[in-house]
């Protein structure tokens, strides 16, 4: 995923490391924002704000070779993805893909796909000195980092062991694809074929899949799954047929059906022995395990939803069972093997159901089951729902620790995780994962994964008191009722993060209120400079008022003078006129 950093952006192209780097990124404290899709070109996120500060990118490359063995295990392993690539290369044979890539892309079959990405770099990186790359990038960029990150343990490429030993071909295709990757290899450096990708003279890739003995083409596939065209909803694992063709379900399971598969394989043999399968809808694995010779039980939700003309075709000894059916039957202690393929994925008592299951298992018998996890190694014993809009249970996360102590308390010994992988973040759960990553202090795009774990029961049988505790919560605000030793380390962590939602929902609840008494302070300092203005109004009419009616006496008085001294004046003027009258007038 394209990685905003606070000077710089670093692309990811995929099989060249990315994984770690972002990790790294995340560990320095580097990371202002994640950007999807996973793998984005410079040319394809160039309108986003936040890129127009960062004037830096980077990213790494990789061997030609080497990198396009390592897209081909992981499209194996997790299912191919829609590309330019899959549409035109996809094959379950390496020698095949790489045939293909050259067909199409005759002078540069690998970095065609690579160039878009290292093009309109700054700095290019190698993913063979992967650590000094990106150190000598961040430096370049001015980031400010602490080197000790850089000792982050690096993340594995596919565990999936004969994928890695069929990722070979002959030396004469491996040196084609070489000497048309000649312009890439001289300007990166690039020289000499791997040996390990190199096939021995007359080796034969080994099997990748268990097949099917069966070939169908579309129309039988169909009546094979009860359905008038593939209904892919009663398909949850794919099915590889004798003749090559593949019945695909709708949602890529590919990674979780390999481990399954391979911790299948290393079961002894049945010889009798018997084994209970749990699986919502698909008998898939019950199936291999018949193959192993034991005596099988498919224990699903709804026998009518199955596709029991496939599962006759491929055992017709499984033998269908529901959770009723298997509860009347009042069986104890029965079962060598359970294998759990969906228990806690999509069940809203999926830790009881655990509890019932080992009540039917034999002492030492081998449990094999998948369980989402929450990658949070340090949390307690906590499980969390990652989104809203599905049932509540639907995509609960577990921390290792409830996994742990949950087997333990349901009557497990030695649980180990054969399988854990990450989940890339899926868009309609980026809200959810950033709160659960933020309150644990986890990386958000390591924060979901998931593992296939092996346990053997206990000896002693399990205490019935564990059945009737009931389901556990689904949120991260809820109290872990299950299992009991992991509840004061689960209750104080829980504590802490509904004291931390608290002290957020106080801190808003304190700025609303700080916000609300600002307000009332403007309003009252508004009201009090409106009444002064109107007092001083009042005050400034008054004073005018007083001074106005000081005015008009004292005009009026001025008028009076003036008036008398007019009227003693034209009296004046009139004695004058009289004759005899020479002195001033008689005032007595």
């Amino acid at each position: 995923m394209t990685v905003v950093l606070p000077n710089s952006i670093f692309y990811h192209l995929g099989r060249t490391g990315g994984h770690w780097v972002s990790h790294v990124l995340w560990r320095a404290g580097l990371v202002e924002a994640r950007l999807a899709a996973l793998h984005l070109t410079p040319a394809q996120a160039p309108f986003d704000p936040l890129f127009a500060p960062k004037p830096f990118t980077f990213c790494f490359v990789r061997h030609p070779l080497t990198w396009a063995a390592s897209l081909w295990r992981h499209e194996m392993e997790f299912g191919w993805n829609e590309s330019q690539v899959s549409d035109v290369a996809r094959s379950d044979s390496f020698a095949t893909f790489l045939e293909r890539l050259l067909e199409r892309w005759p002078t540069a079959p690998c970095s065609t796909h690579m160039k878009p990405f290292y093009e309109p770099c700054t700095f290019i990186g190698k993913q063979e000195s992967l650590t000094a790359d990106l150190a000598r990038a961040l430096t370049a960029a001015g980031e400010r980092f602490d080197e000790a990150v850089l000792a982050t343990p690096p993340m594995n490429e596919s565990t999936v062991r004969r994928l890695r030993e069929a990722a070979r071909a002959p030396r004469h295709l491996l040196e084609r694809v070489m000497a048309a990757e000649s312009e890439f290899n001289g300007r990166f450096g690039y020289a000499g074929i791997p040996e390990a990708l190199v096939a021995p003279e007359g080796w034969s890739p080994p099997p990748i899949w268990p097949v099917l003995p069966l070939s169908a083409d579309a129309d039988a596939v169909a009546r094979l799954t009860e359905a008038r065209s593939l209904d892919l909803e009663r398909v949850t694992w794919a099915y590889r047929l004798s003749d090559g063709s593949i019945i695909a379900p709708r949602v890529r399971n590919e990674r979780k059906q390999w481990a399954f598969v391979e911790a299948i394989e290393a079961l002894p043999s049945g010889d009798g022995r018997k084994a209970l399968v749990q699986c919502a809808n698909d008998p898939y694995f019950a199936y291999l395990m018949s193959l192993r010779g034991y005596d099988v039980d498919f224990l699903c939700d709804d026998p009518a939803v199955l596709p029991l003309r496939l599962m006759k075709a491929l055992a017709p000894e499984i033998n269908v069972r529901t959770a009723q059916v298997l509860d009347a039957s009042r069986t104890e202690a029965t079962y060598d093997v359970v294998i759990a393929a969906d228990l806690l994925e999509g069940s809203p008592f999926g830790e009881s159901a655990l509890a019932w299951l080992r009540t039917r298992m034999k002492p030492g018998a081998v449990l094999l089951g998948s369980w989402p996890v929450l990658q949070a190694p340090e949390a307690p014993a906590i499980k969390a729902s990652v989104h809203e809009f599905a049932m509540p249970w639907a995509a609960a996360h577990f921390t290792p620790r409830y996994l742990h102590a949950l087997l333990r308390e349901t009557g497990f010994e030695g649980a180990e995780v054969l399988w854990e992988v990450g989940e890339s973040p899926i868009m309609e759960r980026r809200d959810d994962i950033e709160r659960i990553a933020r309150l644990l202090g986890t990386d958000e795009g390591e924060t979901l994964a998931f593992g296939v774990v092996r346990a053997r029961a206990t000896a002693t049988s399990v205490d019935p008191a564990v059945q009737s505790a009931g389901r556990v919560f689904g949120s991260t605000r809820d109290f872990l009722l299950l299992p009991t030793d992991g509840l004061p380390l689960a209750a104080e962590r829980t504590i802490a993060i509904q004291a931390q939602q608290l002290e957020e929902a106080r801190t808003t609840m304190a700025a609303l209120r700080q916000a609300v008494a600002d307000r009332e302070a403007d309003l009252r300092q508004a009201r009090e400079a409106v009444a002064k203005a109107a007092v001083d109004t009042a005050f400034q009419v008054h004073e005018a008022r007083i001074a106005g009616a000081e005015q008009i006496d004292l005009l009026r008085a001025e008028n009076q003078r003036l008036r008398t001294e007019l009227f003693l004046t034209r009296a004046h003027e009139d004695d004058a006129d009289e004759p005899g009258t020479t002195g001033p007038p008689d005032v007595s």
